[in-house]
Order: structure tokens, then C-alpha cells, then sequence
């Protein structure tokens, strides 16, 4: 660790200092990512920032954002091969902490993600962007955009639960499945599936077996609504229920339109 302490107050012991890190001349890195990574957790670790100075395929340097500081790291990819090593390093800084800025720049919404990725795995109420800024603060003692964080969960949404595009191949998959997993007892389970003719997703119809067979028995009066989908593709949820002996609402089936017209 540096041996100077940030205080409260923001005061420093002592104008130079070293970064506290494991770093060190030949150091090698699986993936240019992972040197990345490490750069960014020193630097979020012992408060300073830095910025990139030229970074392509085969070369990636970074010094401290203060121009009279010398901490600075060079880093070349390995002839034939995807490791980065550290070429140069030099990792005392000599200047103050004392007026740090609390709006760090290393703390950008796609580290946000690695950092927090695993908030969002089998959990039925995922972190929100303000939630998220308080992990931040929490943990790396900066401040963050509301804006930034909800870009980190959108991205680590993504990352999880794949896109929209990528799920689009696995519609017929999932409809097929719920055929087999909802036989109806002798009524089968309805899906329709309609795509534009650059093969784009257009409808969607579900109707479970179980719901159609409930229906014989229900008031012969049909309602239909639909509401706003509010994800990245847009769209409208239409439903259509009925009535049982009771009064009761009864699903009937189910389908995802653009918006409600007489072809969907």
C-alpha cells in the first residue's frame, strides 16, 4: 500500500508516493483486457488517474493525468503471440492526492459491469442505476453518473441474458419447448410465429393447451387489451381473457405486435 493515507478531509502525509502495486518490468498478461484491468484497479486502489497515450494491437502506454508526475507504463504484445508485457514502468508518483477528482476517470460504465456483473446473476431483483452508484462509492470510494451506471447494467444485462438479436434464433427452439412442456391433455398448446420478409420478427401468438380447454367452460364474452412493451425493440403484449363463473379474469392467449392493428 502507498505510504501515504488519503484523509477524510482529502489531506495527504507526504506529495509523492508510490502506486502500492504488484507491478514490474517484464510482467506478462494474458490478453491486452486483463492488463487493462489491472491498470484500472491500481489506479482506482490508490485514488490517481490516468490517461491513455497510444494504445493499438501491438502497443499500449499509459501515464498519470498530472503532467509533472512521472508514473507511466508501457506495455508491448509479445512477436506471435496475444500476451502483453511490461516493457516500461516507472511507479512513484510526486505529486499531492490532496485534490483528487471524485468523478474518476477509470471508472468507466464497462468496468462498472466487470466489477458488478455478478449482482445481476440469479437474483430476481437486480441492482437499479442509483443502487449501483452506491456500490461504487461504496467500494471504490468515487463518485459516478447516474447515466454511467445505467449504461454498466444495460451492457452487463446483455452480457448475462444475451440481446434481443441473439435471442431472436431461439424463438422456434422456445416455442417448440413449451408445445412439449404443456401437452393440454389431448388439446395442444398454440404458437405462431410471423417474420418479415428480411427475416425480422413481426408477431408472436401463444396459446397454452390447458387455457383453451378451460375455455368451454367459461362466459362466452371475450376481452382483449394490450400494453406498452418498454424494451430496446419496442413492441405491444396483447392478451385475451374471459370470464368465469365468478367474474374472474381467464387467460385465454397471448401475443407480442408492433402496435395494435387489424393485421396483428
Amino acid at each position: 500500500m502507498p505510504q501515504n493515507i488519503v484523509s477524510e478531509t482529502g489531506s495527504t502525509s507526504n506529495a509523492s508516493f508510490h502506486d502500492g502495486s504488484n507491478l514490474k518490468v517484464d510482467q506478462m498478461f494474458t490478453t491486452k483486457e486483463l492488463l487493462q484491468a489491472k491498470l484500472h484497479d491500481v489506479a482506482m486502489q490508490d485514488y490517481f488517474e490516468y490517461k491513455v497515450v497510444k494504445s493499438n494491437k501491438t502497443l499500449y502506454v499509459v501515464k498519470c493525468i498530472n503532467e509533472n508526475c512521472k508514473w507511466w507504463v508501457c506495455a508491448s504484445k509479445l512477436h506471435n503471440s496475444g500476451y502483453f508485457i511490461i516493457k516500461k514502468y516507472h511507479g512513484a508518483h510526486n505529486y499531492s492526492l490532496a485534490s483528487r477528482n471524485m468523478n474518476h476517470r477509470q471508472e468507466t460504465y464497462k468496468m462498472i459491469r466487470q466489477k458488478f456483473t455478478s449482482q445481476y446473476v440469479g437474483v430476481s431483483n437486480d441492482p437499479t442505476p442509483k443502487g449501483l452508484v452506491g456500490l461504487v462509492r461504496e467500494n471504490f470510494k468515487v463518485g459516478v453518473s447516474y447515466r454511467k451506471d445505467w449504461k454498466a447494467r444495460q451492457y452487463a444485462f446483455s452480457l448475462i441474458r444475451g440481446s434481443p438479436e441473439d435471442s431472436f434464433p431461439l424463438l422456434l427452439s422456445y416455442l417448440h419447448m413449451l408445445k412439449v412442456r404443456n401437452p393440454g391433455r389431448g388439446i395442444l398448446t398454440v404458437t405462431h410465429i410471423e417474420v418479415h420478409e428480411n427475416k425480422k420478427f413481426e408477431f408472436l401468438f401463444v396459446a397454452f393447451g390447458v387455457a383453451i380447454r378451460g375455455f368451454s367452460v367459461m362466459r362466452k364474452v371475450i376481452g382483449f387489451d394490450g400494453t406498452f412493451l418498454k424494451s430496446t425493440c419496442k413492441g405491444t403484449l396483447l392478451i385475451a381473457t374471459c370470464q368465469d363463473g365468478n367474474f374472474h379474469c381467464y387467460p385465454i392467449a397471448w401475443g407480442v405486435v408492433d402496435i395494435e392493428r387489424d393485421e396483428s
